[in-house]
């Protein structure tokens, strides 16, 4: 194949392909085809072409890929002015062209194309100098306020008899204006005082026939009075009158002989007063003698007038005088109760210091807050003390003045047997209560009959007047103990609190214990044994509750008779015990055949008899018919043997009770 046609920017291009056989048979054979596709236009920038009265504008665009295609199109333009022309300025006018193809951009164009409008000059305005030597003329333009031209006018002057007269001229714009200003001629006005050199009011210019009236005067002048003479102002000479020229007004006077006042003074108090007297009479003082009260250093007489009174030149005060006398004053001390320590002594007044006679320095008892010390003499009625610049100049009193340390006073805290607790303290007298510091409360050890609590201090803490002590007091409560009765066992019979002290007769004991019997034993309870005492201690009458404390029931062995066989009964036999001398003891007892012991229980102390009842026994002859038997504290079992028989002829066929009578202190 091959490109024989390429394309272009509207039309496609073409492709041809060839094909060539090896058989000569068959022809070669080619096809041309519309392969290639339109490559369509490349559009460089558009261009504007305005036309030169700006009426109408063409816009053109070329082909990049094919000059030979272009697309214009020409459009008229719309027009505004926007901007106005001005009187110095052209206006401007925008002209813009819209196109339809979308290709191409709307177009503007300003072009300052608008005339100027050129000035519109209104009516001069004229201002002139106050003596009119020079004038200006002011044109405004009426389209805009802002231009303003000022021209200086040219001055021609000229006058008559009563007027001068002044005109302006200007050319402006090829154009003459003018502007006339009449003013009245003037002349001047001057005011002398009488001696024709003082001027009262300078030189004034007043218009040509001012009246007399519009002519301003000076304030009316004054002439200084001399001493025999007052002049008054009399008027103008000549007379004010109507401006026709240059005029010259001297003032006139009158005068008129004076009189004075003279003053009496003492001091500054008038004491009299004398009006109208001539110049050239001699005045006269018609009052009381004066008089000057003292002060603290004199007394004064009247000694005459300053200056001495002469004729009368003018007003004149004349004052009196007066002659000194040096004072005398007492001078006291006294004690700061009033106690006069020296009587009262007289001084000049001016006396140093030095030269008063003092007393010796006083003392003052001290009270229970204070400890004085003697520090001067103060003035009575000041705060002033006596110093050695001082001098006399006046009646003096002088205190005695002390000054004064608070005492210090102890403070000790002790407890209730002496024993410092907190060591003394010494405190400014009147130190409150609460300033004081206290020890931590105190205790107290417990005693067996009391448990005490801290109750405060005796006496109570109050603010420091003197040296004290302040001792522990305590509160106490009486302790109560437990009382714990036990059986010998350990078994708790009864557990009760009492107070101490409480008597043995109000412990509430439990009902007496028992402790069982065994074989051939017996108990009987003896009393409550204090638990660990030594030596053995039992609860009695007197005895007090003095802490807690158990008591143990105790028991001893009754005294026990054991009536012994050496060969186990053949039958029951009967036995007789009998107590010997003072004992009332008579028992029988019964031993059961088959056995070997019997016995007998709570025989009081002493001796016994045991006899076998014959008549209870089949023997032929009894062994050991009757044995003997002591108890003793050391001694309470006892053992008695009878021997067997030695033949049974007969048998007890009956059972004899037997009736225990003992009696007696162990029984």
């Amino acid at each position: 194949s091959e490109v024989t046609k390429p394309a272009t920017c509207e039309a496609k291009g073409e492709t041809t392909y060839t094909a060539t056989f090896a058989n000569p048979a068959f022809a070669k054979q080619t096809k041309t085809v519309e392969t290639i596709e339109a490559t369509g236009h490349a559009w460089g920038e558009p261009t504007y072409t305005w036309l030169d009265d700006n009426s109408t504008v063409t816009a053109t665009r070329v082909c990049k890929n094919d000059p030979e295609h272009v697309e214009t199109e020409t459009v008229n333009t719309t027009s505004e002015v926007t901007t106005e022309a001005t009187c110095e300025t052209k206006g401007k006018t925008t002209y813009t062209a819209e196109f339809e193809n979308e290709a191409f951009a709307t177009q503007t164009k300003e072009v300052e194309n608008v005339d100027a409008l050129g000035h519109d000059w209104g009516e001069p305005v004229w201002e002139w100098e106050d003596d009119y030597s020079a004038a200006t003329a002011t044109f405004t333009c009426e389209r805009d306020h802002d231009h303003v031209k000022v021209k200086v006018a040219e001055i021609t002057p000229s006058q008559t008899d009563s007027k001068l007269i002044y005109t302006a001229t200007v050319i402006f714009e090829g154009q003459s204006y003018t502007n006339v200003k009449e003013v009245a001629r003037k002349y001047t006005v001057t005011f002398v005082d009488e001696d024709g050199e003082t001027i009262l009011k300078e030189a004034t210019l007043y218009d040509y026939g001012t009246p007399a009236a519009s002519i301003k005067k000076p304030d009316d002048p004054s002439k200084e009075a001399t001493a025999q003479y007052t002049y008054e102002f009399d008027g103008w000479d000549p007379e004010i009158a109507d401006v026709t020229g240059n005029a010259t007004y001297t003032a006139t006077y009158s005068s008129t002989v004076n009189k004075y006042t003279i003053t009496w003074m003492n001091g500054e108090t008038v004491l009299e007063t004398d009006e109208n007297v001539p110049y050239d009479e001699m005045p006269h003082y018609d009052g009381d003698t004066p008089e000057k009260e003292g002060d603290d250093q004199y007394s004064y007489v009247f000694a005459g007038w300053n200056p001495i009174p002469v004729k009368v030149t003018g007003n004149a005060t004349y004052f009196a005088t007066f002659t000194p006398e040096t004072n005398k004053y007492t001078v006291t001390f006294v004690d700061e109760d009033g106690t006069v320590l020296k009587d009262a002594v007289a001084y000049e007044y001016g006396t140093p210091a030095a030269s008063i006679e003092k007393p010796d320095d006083p003392t003052k008892e001290a009270t229970a807050q204070y400890t004085y010390s003697f520090v001067g003499w103060q003035l009575e009625g000041s705060d002033h003390f006596l110093t050695e610049d001082d001098t006399v100049t006046g009646p003096a009193t002088y205190v005695a003045t002390y000054s004064s340390t608070v005492n210090q006073y102890t403070v000790t805290f002790v407890d209730d047997d002496g024993t410092v607790l907190k060591d003394a303290v010494a405190y400014d007298y009147g130190t409150p209560a609460a300033s004081i510091e206290k020890p931590d409360d105190p205790t107290k050890e417990a005693t067996a009959q009391y448990t005490y609590t801290f109750d405060g201090w005796d006496p109570v803490i109050k603010e420091v007047v003197e040296n004290v002590t302040y001792t522990a007091t305590y509160s106490s409560i009486l302790n109560k103990y437990t009382i714990t009765f036990k059986n010998e066992d350990g078994t708790v019979l009864k557990q009760s609190d009492y107070d101490y002290g409480t008597p043995a007769d109000d412990i509430v004991r439990p009902d007496d214990p028992t402790k069982p019997a065994d074989t051939g034993k017996s108990y009987q309870f003896t009393g409550w044994l204090l638990e660990g005492s030594d030596p053995e201690h039992f609860l009695a009458e007197g005895d007090t509750v003095t802490g807690p404390v158990t008591y143990t029931a105790q028991f001893k062995l009754r005294n026990c008779l054991n009536i012994h066989r050496d060969a186990a009964a053949e039958q029951d036999f009967l036995y007789v015990i009998k107590g010997k001398g003072n004992s009332n003891v008579n028992t029988q007892v019964v031993l059961r055949k088959g056995e070997k012991d019997v016995y007998v229980v709570g025989l009081p102390d002493g001796d016994y008899t045991v006899t076998e009842v014959a008549t209870w026994s089949w023997r032929v002859t009894p062994v050991n018919r009757m044995l003997t038997a002591t108890f003793s504290a050391d001694a309470n079992r006892v053992t008695v043997t009878f021997g067997a028989s030695s033949a049974l002829t007969k048998w007890l066929n009956a059972f004899a009770s037997v009736v225990n009578v003992i009696t007696g202190t162990n029984g």
